[in-house]
């Protein structure tokens, strides 16, 4: 009896095997949210090209753990009210981690709903110092606007000697607002002034009106912390007469900005988080792999990195539990990304430079490098 009984247990046991070998080999469920209709979506391609990017290279040499990952792209409809639905959609959908949104606003709706189903999120680009005050689950790979405004402001007022200013505020924008407040707390206490500051709304494309008071008051710098439209108030502004220099924060880095008239700026100058001429082997590799088959800009590069960071904490959390994730990601520590060297601090925040760029007649050139200390 024992011995006719051997080939059965065997037998249920290999099929057992295989019957758990198999839902272990299920792909894990990653979602990425960002704009693919809207304003925000010529933008947010970027940041989408560097997610598939970044996921196809894992999956091609085997995956995590033995699992591939799957991504599950949730469109927000380039609103506030669009993530919170997509988020609510990832939550429905079981998936393991978050990677975005681009954002502020975004990533804003996003965030207490992943910190309420513990889903560890990572943001690629918002730079808003309320994201990942919202919770322990939050985290990004980008530095954030107490920092950014800070240096543009020290940039304005100690290498180009400006002394006045005026300010464009994208008021339906945080990033806009937060960046802009930096800013001027920063510029004052260098003893700058802000002459005026004028308010609009994301929707608006014609300037003109806002313009005509800057053009009286002549400041040195006009500093223009939008989003896809700050390229329009850069040209309009230049067209006018506008003498003074224009200025901007990180999002002037997509190519959209070059695209919507940024490349006929005579001069300008913006902060952004990499640049193509960054030395380091990490960079350069991905420039060589993938510079001339993509149209590659800051993005792109920081969506790379934030879904490597997920799967290096994935790694050494050695499973797919999300607390364990968290955990993990919390301690992320000198990790060799694209853009620079990633190590989190308390509240989730990496700690990079701020790289200070030139436009000039259609080019955009590295100038210098400003750090945290």
């Amino acid at each position: 009896m024992k011995k006719k009984l051997i080939p059965i247990i065997f037998s249920s046991f290999l099929f057992l095997f295989g019957l758990s070998q198999g839902l272990c080999a299920e792909p894990v469920k990653i979602a990425a949210i960002f704009a693919t209709t809207g304003i925000a979506a010529d933008g947010n391609a970027s940041s989408l090209l560097g997610v598939n990017l970044a996921i196809s290279k894992i999956n091609k040499s085997g995956g995590v753990l033995g699992r591939k990952l799957k991504i599950i792209i949730f469109d927000n409809k380039s609103t506030a009210i669009g993530s919170k639905i997509a988020a609510k959609k990832a939550v429905e959908e079981n998936v393991t981690a978050i990677i975005g949104a681009s954002w502020s606003t975004h990533s804003l709706a996003i965030a207490p709903i992943a910190q309420k189903y513990h889903i560890p999120m990572i943001s690629n680009e918002s730079t808003h110092p309320g994201v990942t005050k919202i919770g322990n689950y939050i985290f990004r790979v980008c530095y954030i606007d107490t920092f950014q405004g800070r240096a543009l402001a020290k940039f304005a007022s100690q290498f180009l000697k400006a002394a006045t200013c005026a300010m464009m505020v994208n008021v339906s924008s945080d990033y806009s607002i937060e960046l802009s407040k930096v800013f001027q707390t920063k510029f004052e206490s260098l003893n700058g002034k802000v002459l005026i500051k004028q308010n609009y709304l994301s929707k608006r494309k014609k300037f003109l009106e806002l313009l005509k008071p800057v053009k009286e008051l002549s400041p040195d710098i006009i500093f223009i912390p939008g989003q896809n439209e700050s390229a329009f108030i850069a040209i309009q502004a230049q067209d006018m007469g506008i003498k003074a220099i224009p200025i901007g924060g990180d999002s002037w880095g997509g190519t959209f900005f070059l695209q919507r008239g940024g490349e006929k700026l005579n001069i300008g100058y913006f902060s952004t988080h990499w640049t193509s001429t960054l030395t380091t082997k990490k960079s350069q590799d991905f420039i060589k792999k993938h510079g001339d088959k993509h149209s590659i800009d800051v993005a792109t590069v920081l969506a790379y990195d934030a879904v490597n960071v997920l799967v290096d904490a994935i790694k050494r959390a050695k499973c797919f539990d999300k607390e364990k994730i968290q955990t993990a990601l919390a301690k992320i520590n000198n990790f060799q990304g694209v853009a620079g060297n990633i190590s989190f601090d308390n509240n989730g925040d990496p700690i990079k430079n701020v790289i200070i760029m030139e436009l000039k007649q259609g080019g955009k050139n590295y100038l210098k490098t400003i750090s945290p200390n």
